[in-house]
């Protein structure tokens, strides 16, 4: 019989160990790309729940919190409409949901509303709304919306618009954002067609004449003092502007770089760096036990 040949006799080739390296490394990789991403996720959500802290905190100073008096308003131009915060019952379901608007707007049935101190005609108004705060004008459909806007805006010396179009032709209105009409609180007389006179110009003197109907024309919506409604005011006419914002349940609910994150959001935050950390310990283990097992292989041969 041969003897045995004395040294060191791998039970695994050359190749399948250069393989198991590689398959360990590209684990080891992965496992510091996972951990890396974990830190920056944990990094991002806590500077967003920093700022959402001091949007709170600068909603209380300025009196948009549950002890102020009224909420901030956005600078531009100068008109007399004013947002302040009401003290019938609605001030509760403000005080319960303010933290969900952002600084400046006051909420109602899932839906915010800010003035911004801008006089406009219909179409501007609409495009102001859309262009700067992703929002649209006014829709009411309740009556605590109705007295809401009442008690809660400065009308005194002009009414607002609406986002809703009346159509004379066939005595139908419409929301603009196509939500159903379950409510409506027209004025006495109204709606009214008087926003279709024109003016026309005779050798002398000016006098106001009757429109030729145009088919399908329509007369936009303004709301008064008295939270009632009117197509008296022609589309052209400057009017502030009111604009409006609604909340759905799990979304980010402000556009801006201080914005909040929702309740929702911040769960789904700690969850997602939870199983960030457990995936990164998931890898290492296994890039640990084919250490092991190469280690293993490589030393079960002997003499």
């Amino acid at each position: 019989m041969k003897p045995l040949k004395a040294g060191f006799e791998p039970h695994i080739s050359d190749s399948q160990l250069m393989t198991m390296a590689s398959i360990i490394l590209l684990l080891a990789l992965l496992a510091l790309t996972a951990n890396a991403r974990s830190v920056s996720d944990s990094t991002f959500h806590n500077n967003q729940h920093e700022q959402y802290n001091q949007l709170v905190s600068n909603r209380h100073q300025t009196g948009g919190g549950p002890d102020g008096a009224s909420a901030a308003t956005t600078n531009e131009g100068t008109n007399n409409a004013k947002l302040t915060q009401s003290s019938s019952s609605s001030s509760a379901s403000f005080n319960a949901n303010h933290n969900r608007c952002q600084q400046g707007w006051m909420w109602v049935n899932n839906k915010c509303w800010v003035t911004t101190q801008s006089r406009r005609d219909f179409t501007h108004a609409m495009d102001l709304c859309k262009k700067k705060y992703n929002s649209t004008l006014p829709t009411i459909h309740s009556d605590e919306e109705n007295e809401f806007l009442r008690n809660n805006i400065d009308l005194a010396n002009s009414p607002i618009w609406l986002y809703a179009r009346h159509n004379h032709q066939y005595n139908k209105t419409r929301w603009l954002d196509k939500s159903p009409v379950d409510f409506t609180r027209w004025d006495e007389g109204q709606p009214s067609d008087k926003s279709s006179l024109v003016c026309i110009k005779t050798e002398e003197n000016w006098y106001m004449k009757k429109a030729t109907p145009i088919d399908g024309q329509t007369e936009c919506v303004s709301f008064w003092e008295d939270a009632k409604w009117g197509t008296n005011v022609g589309c052209q006419v400057l009017l502030p502007v009111v604009c409006e914002k609604k909340l759905t349940p799990v979304s980010r609910l402000t556009d801006g770089p201080n914005g909040s994150l929702s309740q929702f959001e911040q769960q789904m935050a700690t969850m997602s760096g939870a199983s960030n950390s457990g995936k990164t310990s998931l890898l290492l283990t296994i890039a640990m036990t084919l250490l092991a097992i190469l280690l293993a292989g490589g030393g079960g041969g002997g003499a």
